[in-house]
């Protein structure tokens, strides 16, 4: 388990540049959006990772 700091501090994460969300994706096997809050934006930790991830919901 890998926890990063809060990412929306990053502008880049709210450009959902491809290059970041490959750089989140890297870091694990899976994608789990536990963050229901958040799960509505299209940004790189979000939508772009899960993209590019087996991905599921947290509950």
């Amino acid at each position: 388990m890998i926890l990063l700091e809060n990412t929306r501090f990053s502008a880049k994460e709210e450009a959902t540049t491809q290059k970041l969300a490959q750089f989140y994706a890297a870091l694990g096997d899976i994608y789990c959006n536990d963050a229901f809050s958040a799960a509505h934006r299209a940004h790189a930790s979000t939508e772009g990772a899960a993209h590019l991830l087996p991905s599921v919901r947290g509950g």
